[in-house]
């Protein structure tokens, strides 16, 4: 049985990418899960290295606490596997040291070529990579609602871009975004009072622990608060550059992107884009101009079946080495 050692920043976030201990042991796997939260737990993951010695190692950031955490493996001879969780912006920024150490992963797997070579261009070697479709999509039960012939339901997938949601977050590190350009509530603002028949059902990013959706969805009646099974029967997903957009593209439902506060569009997604789904829209007018397209708008459905889980996505690899 294989040793795994899983490595996130956040605990919350391994019942949320992958199976329970009982699937892995199940495809003979060990699975050890251990995260960054507190300050200590970096040297306790460092030391036990020496002690547990797992057969791979999975990482799902580029940190410098992981890079650090690769270069352990390396002298150990611990094969790392790295998958991409989130959308990057290249090039890539490390520190000048890791230049100059040896950087190897046994194993990529990104959301698209692209990424593959902006990812690996950091690294000194990469024995294999390939590209995966998004890891939630084989997770949800989709399933048709009924809705009215000219209601338009749009997920907004949440992330923290508003002050309120930086600063009650602790997301300092969003401030360099930050202006007083709030498009998201312009929006809802005017769907409201044309009482347009246009449904914004918001889930909330895990880690926002402010109140602006909760009040958006108290103030209008347009906006709904949900889960993400919920969103994914939506026809179209509106975003600033969430991952989960580009899910919505591979399932061939239209994308909105929408500049961060301070009016600039953070990252461009456009490699991502292989249906042509993908729309920025900078004003109100130019929103509601692509709604009145959509509500026409027929798209061919694609087969479900195509997409697989990251833990099985991993499997593979433990098993093809």
């Amino acid at each position: 049985m294989k040793k795994v050692l899983f490595i996130d920043e956040k605990k919350y976030r391994f019942a949320h990418y992958y199976e329970n201990k009982s699937w892995w042991i199940e495809n003979g796997v060990n699975p050890i899960f251990k995260d960054y939260e507190k300050k200590i737990n970096k040297y306790k993951i460092y030391s036990g290295l020496l002690l547990n010695r797992p057969d791979y190692i999975v990482i799902v950031q580029l940190s410098t606490k992981n890079l650090i955490l690769l270069q352990l493996a390396s002298l150990l001879r611990i094969k790392v596997i790295f998958w991409q969780h989130g959308v990057f912006e290249y090039p890539i920024i490390v520190k000048a040291i890791f230049k100059y150490l040896p950087m190897k992963l046994s194993s990529l797997l990104a959301l698209s070529e692209h990424d593959i070579e902006g990812i690996s261009s950091i690294f000194g070697e990469v024995k294999s990579s390939s590209v995966i479709k998004h890891y939630d999509l084989a997770k949800l039960n989709f399933s048709k609602e009924e809705k009215t012939e000219d209601e338009l339901r749009v997920a907004y997938l949440g992330q923290i871009v508003t002050s309120k949601q930086v600063y009650g977050s602790g997301a300092t590190i969003m401030e360099k975004y930050l202006g007083d350009f709030d498009l998201f509530n312009d929006l809802i603002e005017e769907i409201e009072a044309k009482q347009l028949p246009i449904t914004i059902f918001a889930k909330k990013h895990p880690g926002d622990k402010s109140h602006y959706l909760e009040e958006l969805a108290q103030r209008y009646k347009c906006v709904a608060l949900a889960e993400k099974d919920e969103i994914f029967n939506c026809d179209a997903a509106l975003s600033y550059y969430s991952t989960m957009m580009l899910a919505f593209m591979e399932l061939n439902k239209p994308v909105i992107q929408l500049p961060m506060t301070n009016g600039n569009f953070r990252l461009d997604l456009k490699h991502y884009d292989v249906n042509n789904n993908l729309t920025r829209v900078k004003s109100t007018k130019e929103f509601l101009h692509l709604c009145l397209n959509l509500q026409s708008q027929e798209l061919e459905e694609v087969n479900q079946n195509q997409f697989q889980s990251i833990s099985k996505n991993l499997i593979k690899v433990f098993q093809g080495e």
